[in-house]
């Protein structure tokens, strides 16, 4: 008997029903499919229903608004079915999860399973799903059971588990290698008690929605590893217009994002309970490796939370693999950048391994984020014992710019930001891209201080909403907000979030264009500041400080002596200002303020004579040393400040340098330590520039004493000999490869180690060994030596290894 009958309600529908006396029996299985103009798929559909093994089932069908006579093709099926019932709905388009609803409401079997219009089951589907229920009748706990789906028979989505069946809720799925598409079958009587939420004026919601719903109410599916689902993803579907689906439905996307993270919430909190109660048993047990093994093989949602990876990086340290530890805890501050805890522990990691610019830097992040009870003691140990002013603590300032801030005083507080490293480049960037709106200053400055209460105008609502959900690791509630903003302006702090996520979600070719974009604003920012460098009169005994000078000039950094003359400077929020220390009284007032102002500030150290300097030279951001003893020194008198050392010791020449030819003279500048155990018999001879210390003997001519810049064209001599003290970023090893003499240098010292590597000389035990060395080498043997000092020769004339240092300095 055929029905059809309308219905005015709301959502007004014809139904229409076959029921043959020989299908209105026991009905355990509804089939569920909801179709807009799919007519072209659904016979497909309908032949693997009739193909089915078994058939105590219907199939209930929602039409939501098709316009492609979908009707017809399904008619002549309710009047000729015998088998199973079919129920046809037509309604207005509301969406699947509507239809799901609705269907719910009428359906007969105890299971529901949801098929869509262009997919079909494989012929023992019915059979598997009753048979997989009846193992788990009347036992509590379970929502249903899902099978795997595949693009075919013997190809499955996604990955499943290697037993016969898994039972998990749809929150443990990653947990179990359940991943890609299922085909859940839930209980009728489930559904009917989590209703999918309808929102007026939108059509789509995802079923993830329910499914995790029901998984945090605890209740567990059986999954059983067989294919009962064979999957089209066509081009008009779903799943390959999600994007477009989210942009129309914005209301549903941000309850089902809502929902989604309240959901995993709660699993990660019962989860990690299981984890804390796991590693106190390996604690008790000393069993370190089994609770990082753990650990790692946690799925990443559990894994990635800041509370694990914490319990992970304190395993390692227990085993005493530091750097592994480090790395973990480095990466979490880039994560959960405004907790403190990995930058407290980051801190005590470098202040037992003496890296003390790295602990006060990380001391500082900690300072920020920590509560008002919590961080006397540590501003207290800055103050005690790295000597640390009021000022130069970065929380102090940010109470001064929460200060401010709750005054209004909005430029005051943007000034003492955007000028202080403390602070994520991210932000000060932000700060430099608004910096002339005073709305905008305003939200910036309340997420840095984590104001949570920010009013913003409607137009604005996207852009702090983003941000926030960020600062709250909401990342995907976070992601749409961030499309919404940057589809109006390019912002650097909004590029360099939605480049984040997207690098978190696997996509890395989007997150590669989107950082690409962040380094193009954030560089177009930049180039707003200059950088300006003090110059001090020098004379000939100052080469050095003159060199650098010189090469200031020739990177185009601005003097800022000539600005002061023209009585016309103002320093900008990106300006940089280079010094060279030791400097003048009147030079030290010029950076006293370049701190006051917290302008990013560069010293090249060429010496330091009073260990009391060492509060003048931390106040730097930056601090190019001379050599590396000096760095030793400086770190070994309590110097914290970032330290970047040349590789070589730059000497700029403008004249021309003759190449050498082999002979048996020997050089020796400014190092006559032990020439009194010269031996007269040599046959070599040995010339001496510097201070004369010694007597002229046998084959030892003292030369002279030349300035600086007069003595690389007064050498005489083939080979340059250097003693065991001397550092290969000492001036002699320096004035040797720039006039391309091969070095002689003693054995089991670094340097020998460097020239050895690189062919540039030979390395000796003894004075006495020299002149068998000599005598080994021909004037081929020589030429390759010279051949290879020569790339060095020319990064020393032309400042390359100051300028290397310096462009780190200046990142």
């Amino acid at each position: 008997m055929l029905q059809k009958t309308s219905r005015s309600n709301s959502e007004s529908f014809t139904e229409l029903t076959m029921k043959g006396e020989s299908v209105l029996g026991y009905c355990q299985v509804t089939v569920f499919t909801s179709t807009y103009n799919r007519r072209y798929t659904l016979e497909r559909l309908y032949e693997s229903l009739r193909g089915q093994t078994v058939k105590p089932m219907e199939w209930i069908i929602v039409d939501d608004g098709s316009s492609d006579d979908t009707y017809q093709l399904i008619f002549p099926w309710i009047e000729t079915e015998i088998d199973f019932e079919i129920i046809y709905l037509r309604v207005k388009n509301g969406g699947k999860h509507r239809a799901i609803n609705k269907a719910c409401d009428l359906a007969r079997g105890d299971l529901f399973c949801i098929v869509d219009s262009d997919d079909y089951l494989t012929n023992d589907a019915i059979e598997k799903i009753i048979t997989w229920e009846q193992s788990i009748q009347g036992k509590p706990g379970y929502a249903g059971v899902a099978g795997n789906k595949g693009f075919s028979d013997h190809q499955l989505i996604g990955r499943t588990f290697e037993s016969e069946y898994v039972d998990a809720t749809s929150l443990e799925r990653e947990k179990y290698q359940i991943e890609g598409d299922k085909a859940e079958v839930f209980y009728t009587s489930v559904l009917k008690k989590y209703k999918f939420p309808e929102i007026q004026g939108e059509n789509f919601i995802t079923e993830s929605v329910v499914w995790f719903h029901i998984a945090s109410d605890g209740l567990k599916i059986r999954w059983f590893n067989d294919i009962i689902y064979i999957a089209n993803y066509l081009e008009d579907g779903l799943t390959k217009n999600g994007d477009q689906l989210i942009q129309k439905n914005p209301k549903g996307t941000l309850l089902t994002q809502y929902l989604q993270a309240s959901y995993y919430q709660q699993f990660i909190l019962k989860e990690k309970e299981e984890v804390r109660h796991y590693i106190h048993e390996v604690l008790v047990s000393g069993d370190l490796e089994a609770g990082i093994t753990y650990l790692n093989g946690l799925i990443p949602r559990v894994k990635n939370d800041i509370d694990i990876q914490l319990m992970l990086a304190q395993l390692y340290l227990y085993l005493g693999k530091i750097s592994v530890a480090k790395n973990i805890l480095n990466d979490m501050t880039m994560v959960y950048s405004k907790d403190a805890r990995p930058y407290l522990k980051l801190g005590k990691i470098e202040e037992r391994q003496q890296q003390l610019s790295l602990t006060v830097s990380h001391y500082q992040k900690a300072l920020l984020y920590l509560d008002e009870s919590a961080n006397q003691s540590l501003i207290e140990k800055l103050k005690k014992t790295y000597h640390f002013t009021s000022n130069q603590i970065d929380r102090v300032l940010l109470i001064r710019v929460k200060e401010h801030y709750k005054k209004g005083e909005l430029e005051e507080a943007k000034q003492l930001i955007i000028k202080n490293p403390a602070i994520d480049e991210s932000y000060r960037l932000e700060l430099g891209f608004y910096f002339n709106n005073e709305r905008f200053v305003y939200y910036i400055i309340g997420l840095i201080l984590g104001v949570d209460d920010i009013s913003s105008s409607p137009e604005d609502l996207d852009y702090v909403k983003a941000h926030q959900l960020f600062d709250q690791c909401q990342y995907d509630q976070s992601l749409v907000y961030l499309f919404k903003v940057l589809s109006k302006q390019l912002t650097p702090l909004s590029l360099y979030r939605l480049s984040y996520i997207l690098k978190q979600k696997g996509q890395l070719g989007l997150a590669t264009k989107y950082e690409n974009l962040y380094r193009l604003v954030s560089n177009q920012i930049k180039s707003s500041g200059r950088i300006y460098f003090i110059e001090e009169s020098t004379t000939p005994l100052h080469k050095f400080r003159t060199d650098i000078n010189t090469i200031f000039h020739q990177m185009g950094f601005h003097s800022l002596n000539r600005e002061l003359e023209l009585g016309n400077f103002n320093f900008s929020i990106f300006d940089t200002v280079l010094f060279q220390y030791p400097f003048s009284s009147n030079v030290e007032k010029i950076f006293n303020s370049c701190c006051t102002l917290n302008l990013k500030t560069i010293l090249v150290v060429h010496q330091v004579e009073d260990l009391n300097e060492m509060i003048q030279l931390n106040q730097a951001s930056r601090l190019i040393v001379m050599s590396h003893d000096l760095k030793t020194k400086l770190i070994e008198q309590g110097c914290y400040c970032q330290l970047l050392v040349r590789e070589h010791l730059d000497y700029l020449i403008n004249q021309e340098l003759v190449v050498p030819t082999f002979s048996k003279n020997v050089i020796l500048v400014e190092d006559d330590e032990i020439l009194d155990d010269w031996n007269d018999n040599h046959s070599f001879t040995l010339n001496v520039y510097g201070k004369k210390t010694v007597q002229e003997r046998t084959h030892l001519i003292y030369k002279g004493e030349f300035d600086l810049e007069q003595t690389p064209l007064k050498l005489e001599g083939s080979f340059g000999l250097v003693f065991p003290h001397t550092t290969i970023d000492s001036w002699q090893v320096s004035l040797y490869l720039l006039t391309k003499r091969p070095l002689i240098c003693f054995e089991g010292t670094e340097l020998a180690t460097f020239v050895l590597e690189h062919e540039l000389g030979f390395v000796i035990s003894t004075l006495d060994e020299i002149e068998a060395k000599l005598n080994e080498i021909s004037n081929e043997d020589y030429a390759y030596m010279v051949d290879h000092m020569t790339p060095y020769s020319i990064n020393i004339a032309s400042g390359v290894y100051f300028k290397q240092a310096l462009a780190t300095a200046l990142k």
